[in-house]
C-alpha cells in the first residue's frame, strides 16, 4: 500500500522538460478514452482495403509500383481504373493486352472481380455485387456500430489543440470551424484506436485582457448589461469594443500613441505580476465565459478531455524565457525584447518571446503548453486546429520548441498545424474589436427556429404523431446538424464567406438530407408487422444494379475514414455519406421494400435498409451530425 501511495505522490510532483519545471498535471474535464486497440481490427481485414491490396499487388507485379488503384473519372463507368500511360508508351498495347490477360486469369480464382477492360489509357476494373456486396454486408451485421474502426494508432496519445475561444467574449461563427473540425478530427481518430485529448485552450491571458480591464475599471458601471439582471458577457463585449475604437482613434491623432493602451498594458502587467484585484476580475471573466461557452459546446456536442487557459501555464513563463536565453536560442534585441533568433535562409522571422515590460507574449505561452502536455501526456503528436493566418506563427513556434529540446536533450512531439480558411462575411473580415461579428449562439438560434417551421410543416403532413416536446428535440437537432454539416462539407482550407442561405440550408448536400436519410429507413422498420424479424439465415441476394452500387457503397466508409485521417480532413467523410445517401435514395425510390413480392429480395432489401442506417449512424457520429430517430 505504501508503494501505492507513494506512486500517486510522485505523479503530483513537478517535473522537468529540460530545464523548465512543469507543474503538476490538471484533473480532467472528461475520462480519456483509452482505445481496446486489441479488439479493433486492421484496415486490411475489411473487403474492400483486402481486394484494394490483393489487386494493387497483382498490378504492381506485372506493371510496376507507379501503377496505382484508383477511383475512376467520373465518366468511366467501373468500380476502379489504373492509368496505364507510361506501360501503354513503353511496352506497347500488345503487351500491355497480354499482361492484362494474365492478370484477368490471375484474379478470376478470386471470383470477386467480375471483369477488366482496357479503354485506353484506362484499365478499369469491375468487383462482382454479389460476391463482394454479399460480404460487405455480412461484415456489416457482424460489427455493427464497430463498422469503419481500425486499428492505425495502436494507442499512441494525439493531442487536439481546438477551438480556444477568448474569454469574456460571445463566441462567433469565426469559433465555429476550429469547434467542429477539432471534435470530428478527435473523434475520427479515437475511431481508428488513437489515445486522444482534446484541450480547449483557451485565450484568458494578455495584453487584450488586460485592455478589457482596464476598460472595465474606466466604465464598467456605465454599462446596463453589467449590472443585476444583465448578460455580463454582452456587457464585457460592448466595453471591449468601445475601448478599442477610442484606442484608434488616440493612434490616429497622437505621434506618441495611445495612452489607453499603455494603461491596459500597464493592468496586464498588474495581472501577470498577481495583483488581488486584477485577478478577481480575471477569474470572474473566467467563470461566465466558461458557462456561456459551455451552453455552445452542449449544442454542438462538442467535447473535450481538458479545458485548460493560457493562465494554466504562468508559472512557467519566467522559465521559459531563461531557458531559451541559457541555450543561446533567444536574447534581447534593440526594442529591450527578448526574441528568438533564426538563421537568415530558413524565410521564419524573429519571434518575440517577452516584451520590454517583462510581460508575456502568445508566443511564451504556446512554447510553455507544449513543455507541459509534453511532461504530462506523453504524446506522439499535437494537432493545432487554428486558423490558416497562423501559419507562419506556428512554424516560428515549433522550430523554437524543437531547437530548444535537441539542446537539452528530449524528444519533443510531432506537431502540427492543421489548419482552416478564414470565415468572412459579405462587407468583408470579422472583428470583435469592431464589433462586426455574428454570435454563434445566434445562428444556433436562427437555424433552430427555421427547422422548427419545417418540422411543423411536415408534422401536419406526416401520419406520424409528433409531440410538442419531439419537435423541439428535432428541430433543435436539424438545426444545428444544418450548421455543423455546413462547415464539414467543404475543405478546410477553403475560405468561406458567411452567407446565412447556405450555412442554414436544408436541400440538397446538407445535414439535414443524411438525418432525413436515415429517418426514412428507420420508418420502414416501424412498418415492419408486429412479430416480424430480419431472416439472416436467408441467403443475400442482389436483384439490379441500384441495390449492387449501395452495397458496395456500404463497403467504402473504411477507406473514407481512412482518407480523413491520413488527410486531417472530415469533408471527405461528409462526401462519402452523402454519395451513400444519394446511391440509397436512389435504390428506395426505385425498388419497393416492404412490398417486394419475393421474399428473398424482400429480406435481402431490408437488410440493405438496416447496413445503411448503421453506416450513415457511423458517420454521422464521427463528424459530430445530430442523428433524430424520426423528422
Amino acid at each position: 500500500m505504501a508503494d501505492t501511495n507513494n506512486e500517486r505522490l510522485s505523479e503530483q510532483l513537478p517535473t522537468r522538460y529540460g530545464d523548465i519545471e512543469v507543474p503538476p498535471r490538471p484533473p480532467e474535464n472528461q475520462p480519456i478514452y483509452e482505445p481496446p486497440v486489441h479488439e479493433i481490427p486492421d484496415i486490411s481485414e475489411y473487403d474492400l482495403p483486402y481486394i484494394q491490396s490483393q489487386v494493387q499487388e497483382e498490378l504492381e507485379a506485372r506493371f510496376g509500383s507507379e501503377v496505382k488503384l484508383q477511383r475512376p473519372p467520373d465518366h468511366i463507368d467501373s468500380d476502379y481504373a489504373v492509368r496505364l500511360f507510361k506501360p501503354l508508351a513503353e511496352a506497347g498495347p500488345e503487351v500491355v493486352n497480354q499482361k492484362i490477360n494474365e492478370l484477368t486469369a490471375s484474379l478470376s480464382d478470386e471470383s470477386v472481380v467480375k471483369g477488366l477492360s482496357l479503354e485506353s489509357p484506362y484499365l478499369n476494373i469491375r468487383l462482382s455485387p454479389e460476391v463482394v456486396g454479399t460480404s460487405v454486408i455480412r461484415t456489416i451485421e457482424a460489427l455493427g456500430e464497430k463498422y469503419g474502426s481500425f486499428n492505425a494508432g495502436d494507442g499512441a496519445t494525439v493531442i487536439f489543440d481546438t477551438s480556444s475561444p477568448n474569454i469574456a467574449k460571445q463566441m462567433t461563427v469565426a469559433h465555429l470551424r476550429s469547434t467542429v473540425i477539432g471534435e470530428a478530427l478527435g473523434r475520427l481518430y479515437q475511431n481508428c484506436g488513437y489515445r486522444v485529448i482534446r484541450d480547449n485552450h483557451l485565450g484568458d491571458w494578455g495584453s487584450q485582457f488586460g485592455i478589457l480591464g482596464h476598460a472595465y475599471e474606466l466604465w464598467g458601471d456605465q454599462v446596463p448589461e453589467l449590472r443585476d439582471g444583465g448578460d455580463p458577457i454582452k456587457g464585457l463585449l460592448e466595453l471591449y469594443v468601445r475601448i478599442n475604437s477610442e484606442i484608434e482613434d488616440e493612434e490616429a491623432v497622437s505621434e506618441t500613441g495611445s495612452e489607453l493602451r499603455r494603461k491596459g498594458l500597464e493592468w496586464f502587467g498588474k495581472l501577470e505580476r498577481g495583483d488581488p484585484k486584477a485577478r478577481e476580475l480575471w477569474r470572474w471573466a473566467l467563470d461566465i465565459s466558461m458557462v456561456e461557452a459551455g451552453q455552445i459546446y452542449k449544442r454542438l456536442g462538442s467535447n473535450f478531455e481538458y479545458i485548460l487557459g493560457e493562465s494554466e501555464y504562468v508559472q512557467m513563463l519566467p522559465q521559459i524565457v531563461e531557458a531559451l536565453k541559457g541555450v543561446g536560442l533567444a536574447s534581447k534585441d534593440d526594442l529591450d525584447r527578448v526574441v528568438v533568433g533564426f538563421d537568415e535562409n530558413s524565410n521564419i522571422k524573429s519571434l518575440p518571446i517577452q516584451k520590454s515590460d517583462g510581460t508575456s507574449l502568445y508566443a511564451t505561452r504556446d512554447l510553455a503548453t507544449l513543455a507541459a502536455r509534453s511532461v504530462w501526456f506523453k504524446p506522439e503528436k499535437v494537432i493545432y486546429v487554428v486558423g490558416g493566418e497562423q501559419k507562419h506563427y506556428f512554424q516560428q513556434v515549433f522550430e523554437t520548441f524543437n531547437r530548444y529540446s535537441d539542446a537539452v536533450g528530449e524528444t519533443p512531439p510531432e506537431t502540427e498545424h492543421v489548419y482552416f480558411g478564414m470565415v468572412k462575411l459579405p462587407e468583408g473580415k470579422m472583428s470583435t474589436r469592431k464589433g462586426n461579428v455574428i454570435f454563434l449562439e445566434d445562428v444556433l438560434d436562427e437555424a433552430v427556429a427555421r427547422a422548427r417551421k419545417i418540422v411543423q410543416e411536415h408534422a401536419g403532413e406526416s401520419s406520424v404523431e409528433f409531440s410538442e416536446a419531439e419537435i423541439d428535440k428535432i428541430a433543435e437537432d436539424v438545426g444545428v446538424g444544418a450548421v455543423v454539416y455546413s462547415e464539414l462539407r467543404q475543405g478546410r482550407t477553403r475560405g468561406i464567406e458567411f452567407k446565412w442561405d447556405e450555412v442554414l440550408s436544408f436541400k440538397g448536400n446538407s445535414g439535414p438530407y443524411l438525418q432525413y436519410t436515415n429517418a426514412r429507413i428507420n420508418a420502414i422498420f416501424r412498418k415492419l408487422e408486429e412479430g416480424q424479424e430480419i431472416d439472416f439465415d436467408t441467403p443475400f441476394k442482389i436483384s439490379d444494379d441500384l441495390e449492387a452500387k449501395l452495397a458496395l457503397k456500404l463497403g467504402e466508409l473504411p477507406e473514407a475514414i481512412q482518407d480523413a485521417v491520413t488527410k486531417n480532413e472530415p469533408s471527405l467523410l461528409s462526401e462519402y455519406l452523402y454519395g451513400l445517401c444519394s446511391a440509397f435514395n436512389s435504390f428506395y425510390k426505385n425498388n419497393p421494400v416492404l412490398s417486394a413480392e419475393d421474399p428473398q429480395v424482400r429480406t435481402s432489401r431490408l437488410r440493405l435498409c438496416l447496413a445503411t442506417t448503421t453506416v450513415l449512424r457511423r458517420g454521422m457520429y464521427l463528424l459530430g451530425i445530430p442523428i433524430p430517430e424520426k423528422m
